[in-house]
Parts: structure tokens; sequence; C-alpha cells
């Protein structure tokens, strides 16, 4: 059958699945395979695939690849900075080969010094953060609790714990409120847990956040740096993974700039609409964050529990803002570069490069504590930073924002979940929808969340899809 044949034939058959007619000139390719989403689940699943010599298309809306991660030019020093995911673990044992597979260098995240404390106008400096005693004891006591209930959920299924729909019904602040004896303890966890979600402990599931302190080994490791979650940095940034995958892959195998607007499914094909055509393929894998895929419209629907799923699939913004100096003067006063604020500029990091230069500070923002005009924004969280870290703060020479909430084909960042969604829906979860199957960080049952488990799920929703062809 001629090319211009078979489009117009594949073109109505589409159309009577709900796709948009076709003319015979849009764009249209088949494959074995096509994956939504070219960031690291799914660039992961496709060069499985390829090693398997599976044909593959993978289809991305934005015009980069790299998806929750993303390296931010610096435009005076040149500085790769990291917009996204950016931190991995001595723990994260997949990210960690394929960085050394790539060829990209880690180092260690600028760790050395006191850290400063910024509360109620009031500055606290290394020891001086230390809480006292008994608030020390109540909050080893809580994170205990947390641990030991966490190793009772089980990963491939947290809502068959035991205590799941007890714990599915409980908001995570409520728990703690009920369980810390201490203000300074209650507090300290709530700063713990919001920089690690961007969301308040008010509004997470105490069942989903035990499953996520499961999937990560203990509350300390998700919390540490030195040993836990933020030990490494990439050299040439967290974004170049998926670049470098993609090189591999070739322009060939990956088509950007193109949203999914329909998939369609028959009982031998998948048919994925895009703005200029359709990719019709025998399987598809969305690796996409659960929110995000609600997006697309699919045909026939999909089944409720999924469906219900992605409705109330809950975001968290993460809205990151470099701040950038000729040199990290913050070091030669002994400073670490980290902080605590009550500001808005929650958390401060030393995100200087591994040369040591320029100076880069990455503050984790709560954007409904800072101004909406970036001008006054700026002011502000520069003027948090003169505070902590002295006068020479005062100077910037760049300043940089990224708020993944304005993203077009993001949701948010993190995937804090409310209550009453993993115990009435969870099960649809990674539960592969006839030919559709589904992939992402949240899919993953080791380091949800992360880099990490982007690449663990990519990894095994390829090899499903291998198991199914």
């Amino acid at each position: 059958m001629k090319r211009r044949t078979f489009i117009k034939a594949a073109a109505a058959a589409t159309t009577s699945l709900g796709l948009a007619h076709l003319s015979a000139c849009d764009s249209l390719s088949e494959v074995d395979v096509v994956v939504v989403g070219a960031g690291l689940s799914g660039l992961s699943a496709a060069r499985e695939l390829v090693k398997n010599n599976i044909s593959v298309l993978v289809v991305e809306a934005r015009s980069r690849v790299g998806g929750r991660t993303y390296n931010q030019p610096a435009n005076t020093s040149g500085a790769i900075i990291d917009g996204g995911g950016q931190w991995v673990g001595p723990t994260q044992s997949e990210i960690l080969a394929l960085a050394r597979e790539l060829k990209i260098d880690i180092f260690d995240t600028w760790n050395e010094g006191e850290a400063v404390g910024l509360f109620e106008g009031q500055r606290f400096v290394g020891s001086e953060l230390n809480a006292a005693p008994e608030a020390v004891e109540d909050l080893e006591r809580v994170i205990g609790l947390i641990n030991e209930m966490a190793a009772t959920v089980p990963l491939h299924a947290p809502w068959e714990a035991v205590n799941a729909s007890h714990w599915d019904t409980q908001y995570l602040g409520d728990w703690l409120d009920a369980n810390t004896l201490t203000q300074d303890a209650r507090s300290e966890l709530e700063v713990g847990i919001d920089s690690i979600l961007d969301a308040p402990a008010s509004q997470i599931s105490l069942l989903w956040f035990l499953f996520y302190v499961r999937s990560a080994g203990s509350y300390q490791v998700l919390q540490s740096i030195e040993g836990g979650a933020q030990q490494y940095r990439f050299v040439d940034g967290a974004q170049q993974l998926s670049i470098r995958m993609a090189q591999e892959l070739g322009t060939r195998r990956i088509l950007l700039g193109e949203p999914v607007q329909q998939i369609a499914s028959d009982q031998a094909h998948v048919y994925v609409q895009l703005n200029h055509g359709i990719v019709e393929a025998k399987q598809a894998i969305v690796a996409m964050m659960p929110a995000d895929a609600d997006k697309i419209s699919f045909s026939p629907p999909l089944p409720q529990a999924r469906s219900n799923l992605q409705a109330n699939w809950a975001t968290s913004s993460g809205f990151k803002i470099h701040i950038i100096y000729p040199s990290a003067f913050w070091r030669e006063a002994g400073l670490s570069g980290q902080a605590t604020t009550d500001t808005g500029a929650g958390s401060v990091f030393d995100n200087s490069p591994a040369s040591g230069a320029p100076g880069i500070l990455v503050v984790f923002a709560d954007a409904g504590q800072l101004p909406n005009d970036k001008i006054q924004r700026m002011q502000q969280v520069v003027s948090t930073l003169i505070q902590l870290f002295g006068n020479e703060a005062a100077a910037p020479v760049e300043y940089i924002e990224m708020d993944w909430a304005k993203e077009k084909f993001t949701r948010g960042c993190e995937s804090p979940l409310g209550i009453n969604v993993l115990t009435r829906y969870g099960h649809a979860l990674r539960l592969s929808t006839g030919r559709i199957h589904w992939a992402g960080t949240e899919t993953s049952l080791v380091w949800n969340g992360y880099m990490e488990g982007a690449i663990r799920a990519g990894k095994q929703t390829a090899a499903n899809v291998i198991a199914e062809l």
C-alpha cells in the first residue's frame, strides 16, 4: 500500500474512534510503541525499547526534552542553573548508573559551614538554631514513629496497608498535632516536610506520606545531604541526562513541540492525535504526571478509577529562585549557604557549580508570601538574603526564576496527595488501560517522586510493554 493511500486509510479508521479527520497531507508515523513525554521516564523507556530492537517514537509537547529537569543558562557567567530536579543520593542506583553510562559527572553538594535561620525578624546562626533537649528528644521520637509506620506500608499497594483506611482519612498535619509534645519539634517537622514537598502537612494524606517515606528508605534519608537525597549534583545539570539520552535515540525517534490532543485505541492499535497528524502504534506509554495526563482526551474513555485518579491528583508548584554573585562570599564567613526563613524565601542552599564560582544561592520560595511583581519579589528575596548573609548579598549580578506552576505543560513539580486518593483510586496508578501503559516517577515503587523514580518507572514500564509485544 502506498504511503498516501495508507494515510487516508488510517485517517478514516481513526475518525471512527473519535479522532479528528486527517487529510492526506497530515504527517503520520507507524511504530511499535509511541511514548508520550520526553522526560527522564519516557526517554528511559524508549531507550530500553530500542535496545530490544523495538521501533519507537517519543512525542513531547515542549520544544525541549527533560520534563521537570531544565538547565537554565545564566546570562552573565554561563553557569548552568538547575531550574528543576537537581539532587541525587548514594542509594539512587539507577540514575547514578545512567550518569556513568552517559559520562555525566557528579559532585558533592556544597555543605561546609554553619547554617542560618531568620524567624520573626531575628537571625540565628549555627548552634543558636539548636532546639532545647526536650524538643530534640520529641523530634527523634516522632521521626521514629513515622519510620515504623512507613515500614508497614506495602510499596506495591499502599492502599492495602493494615491501617490504610484510617491513615488515608487523616491529614499528616493533624497526626503531627496529636503526636508531637513540643512546639519546636512540630515546627521543625513542618519546615522539613514543606522543604521536601512544597506543601503544608495540613494538605497531605498521612498514608501517602508514609508511602513516600518508605519509598525513599526513611525520613532521615529524605532530609539529609550527606548520605541522603541531596548529596550529589550533576556537573552539567540534571537535564543533561535527558539531552544525552535523546542524542542516543536520534532525531528520527523524537518529535518535539507536539502536544497530544487525544489517544484512541482499538483491539489492535493505539492512535495518538497530535497537532499535525497521528501516530499509530501497537502500544503506548504515557510518561506523565497523572494530573498532566488528565489534559489528554481518551477514546474510549478511561476506566472510572483511572479518570478519577487523574482528576484528583494533587500537585505543588515548585518555585526556585537563583541569585548569582561574583563569589560565594558566605563561605569566607564560615557559612554553608543553607538557611531557613519565615519570609517567603523558605529554604536556601549554596547551589554554586562544581568549580565553586560564581557563587549561587538557590531559594525554594513560597509564592504566596512574595509580591506578584517580579521586581518587588526580587527586592524582598534579596532583602532576606542580606539579613541572612550580610551586606554583600545586596549586589547580585543576576536573578533567575523558575515557577513550575506557570509552566503550560506541567501542573506542578511535586505530588503531595490529599486524603482519600490512594485508597479510592490508587490501584489504577500503574494498571495498564488496554494498550496504554503508565510511567512517570509517580508510578515508581522506589524513590517515588524523584529522578531516580522516573528512570525506574520508565525501565519497568518498557519491560511490561516488551512482554506484551
